[in-house]
């Protein structure tokens, strides 16, 4: 029986000894290869087997076993359990339990501490050492965040959502502010934003697209204050590429770009999705190069090149019905250099230099029927330096022009005929000039608003009279026995010359102007006297009759009076305002002004008009007056109404088309894009 026993206990120890023994094998071995325990072991080793060896592994004795009761328990089995718990205890703290930690459990960590540093597992991180404050759940590889996990901010709100490698953000997750919105969601690489995904700012879409590196690069969408302004390529953050812009969501251009700017060839928009501009190249954002503008209603209004967004070089402007207004040279947007304007009709209207937009240089203006109607010098859009200005009729001034004027010493002819040569102010003849007819010089003397000066010639000698002023010309003279009259009929002018008193030298007393003469043939559209005149009236006096030369009737027309020291001027005008005649008189000597009677003037008076009709100046008051001369021959339908004034140099010629309005108002606007 006890044999029996004996075996058996001997078997079960067997089993217990290897079962022991075993573990501790591996134990060993794997704490061996963790960390240097040679040292440690060589001295724990002896003194473990001195206390092992004092109990016999095999007891044969009673003192080798302890009395339990209805039980002997060898020595040798206490320790041999004593060792199996130790075993178990070292594997359950250093292997079993972290591995169960790390998968089955989630550890609560302050994020300073010493353990965060190394630890592996899923983990929950706090900001504080309470452990209240969240700041990481997820799991940590050697310290570092692995895996899929979540950051807080303080507040607590999700900073980020998403996976993790070596610590930093990497594949899909979503970015959060500390108010719980979306900043940004999509792909991520190395903690940077990479692949397809959505930028927000202020709860706003800002981008969406693909990224690389962090920056926009590939396709995508940019948006300003919830509306699309950029569809197209980006490359390192910046628009590159193909792509549309947009203002206010709609579309304002189409094609290349470079660093955020227009480059290459590209289309701009009117708001209604209209083709603004074509053009071949942009730079920087602006045109240049070849380029098409257009209106709204699609015709073109500017083809040519451009540069730095501005019209520069060769180009064409057209209006809205496509119609060509102007073709030649830009700088900075405005015309310049050699170019041609053109009417509405298309006829040319002016060819020459430009610049700044308006006139300035040579150049030939031009009447809508081709005609000539300046060509010389501008400046600032009007004539300016030496030029000739084109008259209705043929006529033409040739000159020196300022501010769109002729001024100083100008020549008029009519056709290629030379009609006068002398001072011009305001486009009359104003001062000392020199009236041709036939090619020779018929006056030379002082002009006045368009018209001969009598005032000059009053102080004149007659020889001085005859050999200068009228020289050259064929007189027809008159006599009585109190004095004579001279006539030019050339330029039908009458001086009166008495015979002098005293022995006084023979002088001019009155001057006339008749007929034709009349009418200026200048820009003047009425006489104007000289400057100075001291007192002028309308008088209801009996005008002086001179019959075919003054007035027709006292009742039908005007005197205006003008008082100047030594003489009197009179003007005779009609009811249509036309002058009939002009008188100049001396106020020396003669008659009532030297304190004579009456009836020596009226006798003065009678003298005048027989030696006037002695020259054939006309006794007919129908004939030469009214019908003739004044009315419908030269002054209301000839040079004044529709001659020179109003069509040929104020209204159209100088200053409303030339200079003013076509100068510096319709030539001056900038092309730009």
């Amino acid at each position: 029986m006890f044999n029996a026993l004996y075996r058996s206990i001997l078997m079960v120890w067997r089993m217990l000894k290897n079962a022991v023994l075993r573990p501790f094998r591996s134990l060993y071995a794997r704490a061996r290869a963790a960390t240097n325990l040679s040292r440690q072991a060589s001295k724990l080793v002896p003194k473990v087997v001195k206390s092992v060896t004092t109990v016999k592994v095999k007891p044969k004795k009673r003192e080798d076993y302890i009395d339990a009761g209805p039980v002997y328990v060898a020595k040798s089995l206490i320790f041999v359990v004593i060792g199996v718990l130790a075993a178990l205890w070292l594997l359950v703290q250093f292997l079993i339990w972290p591995w169960m930690e790390s998968r089955w459990f989630t550890a609560r960590i302050y994020e300073l501490d010493a353990k965060a540093e190394t630890y592996t597992g899923r983990v929950e991180l706090y900001y504080d050492e309470a452990l209240e404050n969240l700041s990481f759940a997820g799991r940590l590889e050697n310290g570092v965040k692995t895996g899929r996990g979540t950051e807080y901010h303080e507040n607590g709100v999700a900073a980020f959502e998403g996976t993790f490698a070596d610590g930093l953000y990497t594949g899909e997750g979503t970015l959060r502010d500390e108010a719980g919105n979306v900043l940004y969601e999509g792909g991520f690489q190395e903690g940077l934003y990479d692949g397809t995904g959505s930028l927000y700012a202020d709860n706003a879409l800002v981008y969406e697209g693909e990224f690389a590196q962090g920056l926009y690069d590939g396709e995508g969408k940019l948006y300003e204050g919830g509306q699309l302004v950029y569809e197209g390529d980006f490359a390192a953050g910046q628009r590159t590429g193909q792509g549309k812009a947009y203002e206010d969501g709609v579309l304002v251009y189409e094609g290349g770009f470079q660093d955020g700017l227009y480059s290459g060839s590209g289309r701009l928009y009117y708001a209604d999705g209209t083709v603004r501009a074509e053009c071949a190249t942009f730079a920087d954002g602006l045109i240049d190069g070849a380029c098409v503008l257009y209106y709204e209603n699609g015709q073109t209004k500017y083809e040519g090149t451009f540069s730095q967004g501005e019209a520069s070089g060769q180009g064409t402007l057209y209006d809205e019905d496509g119609t060509r207004t102007y073709y030649g040279g830009f700088e900075a947007g405005l015309k310049s250099g050699t170019g041609t304007d053109y009417y509405p009709s298309g006829a040319k209207e002016y060819e020459g230099a430009f610049s700044q937009g308006v006139y300035d240089g040579e150049g030939t203006l031009y009447n809508e029927d081709g005609t000539l109607r300046y060509q010389g010098g501008f400046s600032q859009g009007v004539y300016s330096g030496t030029g000739a200005l084109y008259l209705e009729g043929g006529a033409r001034v040739e000159g020196t022009f300022a501010a769109g004027a002729v001024t100083g010493t100008a020549r008029y002819y009519e056709g290629e005929t030379l009609v006068y040569e002398g001072a011009l102010a305001d486009g009359n003849a104003q001062g000392t000039g020199t009236l041709y007819a036939g090619g020779a010089a018929v006056y030379t003397g002082s002009f006045a608003g368009g018209f001969l000066d009598g005032a000059s010639l009053l102080d004149m000698a007659v020889t001085d009279l005859r050999e200068t002023v009228f020289a050259g010309t064929e007189l027809t003279e008159s006599r009585a026995d109190t004095g004579f009259v001279i006539d030019n009929p050339l330029l039908q002018a009458a001086v009166f010359c008495n015979y002098g008193y005293n022995d006084a030298e023979i002088v001019v007393h009155r001057v006339y102007l008749y007929g034709e003469s009349l009418t200026s043939r200048f820009a003047g559209s009425a006489f104007v006297p000289a400057e100075g005149y001291a007192d002028a009236r309308e008088t209801s006096e009996t005008p002086l009759l001179i019959p075919g030369v003054a007035a027709t009737a006292q009742t039908s027309h005007a005197v205006t009076r003008y008082d100047y020291g030594t003489y009197t001027l009179r003007v005779w005008t009609d009811a249509q305002g036309a002058v009939d005649l002009i008188e100049w008189r001396s106020m020396r000597d003669l008659a009532t002004d030297s304190g004579g009677t009456a009836g020596e003037a009226d006798a003065e008076a009678s003298m005048i008009d027989g030696l006037l009709a002695d020259l054939g100046l006309g006794t007919s008051t129908d004939s030469a007056t009214t019908d003739d001369t004044t009315a419908d021959g030269t002054t209301t339908d000839g040079t004044t109404t529709d001659g020179t004034t109003t069509d040929g140099t104020t209204t159209d010629g100088t200053t409303t088309d030339d200079s003013v309005y076509d100068g510096l108002g319709t030539g001056g606007e900038a092309i730009t894009q």
